[in-house]
Protein backbone atom coordinates (compact mmCIF):
# COMPACT_ATOMS: atom_id res chain seq x y z
CA UNK A 1 0.00 0.00 0.00
CA UNK A 2 1.38 3.65 -0.87
CA UNK A 3 1.35 6.31 1.99
CA UNK A 4 -1.90 7.92 1.54
CA UNK A 5 -3.50 4.40 1.45
CA UNK A 6 -1.41 3.73 4.53
CA UNK A 7 -2.43 6.91 6.34
CA UNK A 8 -6.16 6.27 5.62
CA UNK A 9 -5.14 2.49 7.58
CA UNK A 10 -4.11 4.56 10.64
CA UNK A 11 -7.03 6.69 10.39
CA UNK A 12 -9.90 3.98 10.44
CA UNK A 13 -7.85 1.89 13.19
CA UNK A 14 -7.96 5.21 15.33
CA UNK A 15 -4.04 5.25 15.41
CA UNK A 16 -1.75 8.28 15.45
CA UNK A 17 -0.18 9.58 12.03
CA UNK A 18 -3.69 9.63 10.00
CA UNK A 19 -2.08 11.90 6.99
CA UNK A 20 0.57 10.88 4.28
CA UNK A 21 2.98 13.54 5.52
CA UNK A 22 3.13 12.12 9.41
CA UNK A 23 3.66 8.81 7.45
CA UNK A 24 6.53 10.49 5.58
CA UNK A 25 7.80 12.07 8.93
CA UNK A 26 7.93 8.49 10.78
CA UNK A 27 9.80 7.10 7.40
CA UNK A 28 12.46 9.89 7.85
CA UNK A 29 12.65 9.98 11.32
CA UNK A 30 13.19 5.89 11.49
CA UNK A 31 9.89 4.81 13.22
CA UNK A 32 8.81 3.21 10.05
CA UNK A 33 12.21 0.96 7.88
CA UNK A 34 12.59 -1.66 6.00
CA UNK A 35 11.03 -4.30 6.13
CA UNK A 36 7.73 -2.16 6.48
CA UNK A 37 8.43 -0.09 3.96
CA UNK A 38 10.26 0.23 0.91
CA UNK A 39 10.99 2.23 -2.16
CA UNK A 40 10.37 1.23 -5.45
CA UNK A 41 11.66 3.66 -7.92
CA UNK A 42 9.75 7.24 -6.22
CA UNK A 43 7.13 5.72 -4.16
CA UNK A 44 6.74 3.78 -0.89
CA UNK A 45 5.70 0.87 -0.70
CA UNK A 46 3.67 0.00 2.93
CA UNK A 47 3.17 -3.34 4.44
CA UNK A 48 0.36 -2.12 7.12
CA UNK A 49 1.48 -4.83 9.37
CA UNK A 50 4.80 -4.92 9.79
CA UNK A 51 4.54 -0.85 9.74
CA UNK A 52 1.98 -0.36 12.51
CA UNK A 53 4.28 -2.60 14.78
CA UNK A 54 7.63 -0.35 13.93
CA UNK A 55 5.56 2.38 14.63
CA UNK A 56 4.04 1.08 18.20
CA UNK A 57 7.80 -0.20 18.80
CA UNK A 58 9.69 3.02 17.52
CA UNK A 59 7.19 5.80 19.20
CA UNK A 60 7.69 7.38 22.29
CA UNK A 61 4.01 7.94 23.08
CA UNK A 62 4.92 10.12 26.73
CA UNK A 63 6.92 12.65 24.48
CA UNK A 64 4.47 15.29 23.17
CA UNK A 65 6.22 16.74 19.72
CA UNK A 66 5.72 19.90 17.03
CA UNK A 67 2.28 21.30 17.21
CA UNK A 68 0.59 19.03 20.20
CA UNK A 69 1.04 15.52 17.77
CA UNK A 70 1.99 12.47 20.32
CA UNK A 71 4.95 9.97 19.90
CA UNK A 72 7.06 12.12 17.34
CA UNK A 73 10.50 11.26 19.55
CA UNK A 74 12.33 8.15 17.82
CA UNK A 75 15.52 6.37 18.28
CA UNK A 76 16.85 8.38 15.61
CA UNK A 77 16.91 11.01 12.96
CA UNK A 78 19.04 10.35 10.15
CA UNK A 79 16.71 9.34 7.03
CA UNK A 80 15.99 6.08 5.90
CA UNK A 81 16.57 6.89 2.18
CA UNK A 82 15.57 3.56 0.27
CA UNK A 83 18.30 1.39 2.35
CA UNK A 84 17.48 -0.70 4.97
CA UNK A 85 19.36 -1.09 8.45
CA UNK A 86 21.17 -3.69 9.93
CA UNK A 87 18.83 -6.55 11.14
CA UNK A 88 17.38 -5.74 14.57
CA UNK A 89 18.84 -2.01 14.76
CA UNK A 90 16.88 1.07 14.09
CA UNK A 91 18.30 3.40 11.78
CA UNK A 92 21.67 4.67 12.22
CA UNK A 93 22.82 1.57 14.33
CA UNK A 94 20.68 2.58 17.44
CA UNK A 95 18.42 -0.34 19.25
CA UNK A 96 14.88 0.42 19.02
CA UNK A 97 13.14 2.82 21.53
CA UNK A 98 11.53 0.21 23.37
CA UNK A 99 14.74 -1.38 23.98
CA UNK A 100 16.98 1.36 25.13
CA UNK A 101 14.03 2.03 27.20
CA UNK A 102 13.93 -0.98 29.12
CA UNK A 103 17.44 -1.11 29.39
CA UNK A 104 17.66 2.34 30.87
CA UNK A 105 15.04 1.43 33.39
CA UNK A 106 16.92 -1.38 34.41
CA UNK A 107 20.36 0.69 35.05
CA UNK A 108 18.07 3.35 37.11
CA UNK A 109 16.50 0.47 38.97
CA UNK A 110 19.90 -0.94 39.38
CA UNK A 111 22.07 2.49 40.18
CA UNK A 112 18.51 3.21 42.82
CA UNK A 113 19.73 -0.03 44.60
CA UNK A 114 22.92 0.41 45.22
CA UNK A 115 22.12 3.96 46.21
CA UNK A 116 19.91 2.84 49.01
CA UNK A 117 22.15 -0.01 50.06
CA UNK A 118 24.97 2.80 50.45
CA UNK A 119 23.10 4.72 52.42
CA UNK A 120 21.90 1.78 54.37
CA UNK A 121 25.11 0.74 55.39
CA UNK A 122 25.10 -2.17 53.54
CA UNK A 123 27.70 -1.28 50.96
CA UNK A 124 31.10 -0.11 51.79
CA UNK A 125 34.03 1.36 49.51
CA UNK A 126 36.70 -0.71 47.91
CA UNK A 127 39.65 0.75 49.43
CA UNK A 128 38.45 0.62 53.28
CA UNK A 129 37.52 -3.16 52.59
CA UNK A 130 41.10 -3.62 50.97
CA UNK A 131 42.60 -1.81 54.03
CA UNK A 132 40.92 -4.05 56.70
CA UNK A 133 41.42 -7.25 54.53
CA UNK A 134 44.82 -6.35 54.60
CA UNK A 135 44.82 -5.41 58.83
CA UNK A 136 43.14 -8.68 59.14
CA UNK A 137 45.89 -11.01 56.92
CA UNK A 138 48.68 -9.41 59.09
CA UNK A 139 47.22 -10.10 62.86
CA UNK A 140 46.53 -13.93 61.18
CA UNK A 141 50.26 -13.97 59.83
CA UNK A 142 51.70 -12.27 63.12
CA UNK A 143 49.44 -14.73 65.45
CA UNK A 144 50.48 -17.63 63.60
CA UNK A 145 54.22 -16.54 63.16
CA UNK A 146 53.85 -16.41 67.22
CA UNK A 147 53.50 -19.57 67.57
CA UNK A 148 56.99 -20.62 66.93
CA UNK A 149 58.94 -18.49 69.83
CA UNK A 150 56.20 -19.38 72.34
CA UNK A 151 56.32 -22.95 72.26
CA UNK A 152 59.79 -23.81 70.34
CA UNK A 153 61.71 -24.56 74.09
CA UNK A 154 58.72 -26.72 75.17
CA UNK A 155 58.73 -28.80 71.95
CA UNK A 156 62.76 -29.38 72.32
CA UNK A 157 62.47 -31.10 75.22
CA UNK A 158 59.61 -33.24 73.78
CA UNK A 159 60.19 -36.61 72.83
CA UNK A 160 56.85 -38.07 72.08
CA UNK A 161 54.86 -37.01 68.87
CA UNK A 162 51.31 -37.34 69.65
CA UNK A 163 52.49 -34.99 72.67
CA UNK A 164 53.77 -32.44 70.08
CA UNK A 165 51.09 -32.77 67.49
CA UNK A 166 48.87 -31.89 70.29
CA UNK A 167 51.04 -28.60 71.91
CA UNK A 168 50.66 -27.58 68.19
CA UNK A 169 47.10 -27.46 67.91
CA UNK A 170 46.25 -26.21 71.65
CA UNK A 171 48.76 -23.11 70.41
CA UNK A 172 47.21 -22.63 67.02
CA UNK A 173 43.53 -22.69 68.63
CA UNK A 174 44.97 -19.75 71.07
CA UNK A 175 45.89 -17.94 68.27
CA UNK A 176 42.70 -18.68 66.42
CA UNK A 177 40.57 -17.71 69.09
CA UNK A 178 42.21 -15.02 69.81
CA UNK A 179 41.74 -13.41 66.37
CA UNK A 180 38.07 -14.03 66.32
CA UNK A 181 37.80 -12.32 69.80
CA UNK A 182 38.96 -9.20 68.02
Amino acid sequence: MNLKAYANHRKEKGLSGQTHVSVIHAINDGRLRHPAVRKEGRNWVIDPVLADTQWAENTDGSERGAMGRGGTRTTSTAPLEGRPPAAGRAVGGAPPLAVSKAIRSAYDAKMAELEFKERDKQLGSIAEMKREAFALAKTVRDGMLGIIPRVSADLAALTDPFEIERRLEEEVLVALRALSDG
